[in-house]
């Protein structure tokens, strides 16, 4: 039985997500949709490892003026009601 290793898990997961957004990345031509997919990406890894009281998503920001932002952007929240 081999011991465990948090720098050993930390460069998995690593290595995990850069092959993800390096099939992301050469999947998708155009722009958008690859920013969606290697947005996809982050979010998931997000999702998967942030505490429940907090939460990921995608969002358009709005700023002190009322402008949006151009593009979708990856929040993280925090759930006050748990």
């Amino acid at each position: 039985m081999s011991k465990w290793s948090l720098s050993g898990l930390l460069a998995s997961l690593h290595q995990d997500i850069e092959l993800q957004l390096s099939i992301a990345r050469k999947a998708f031509a155009h722009p958008g949709t690859k920013g969606d997919a290697t947005e996809g990406v982050w979010l998931k890894l997000l999702q998967q490892y942030l505490p429940q009281r907090y939460q990921a998503t995608s969002a358009h920001v709005v700023d002190s003026t009322g402008a949006f932002s151009d593009q979708g952007s990856s929040q993280k929240t925090e759930n006050k009601a748990r």
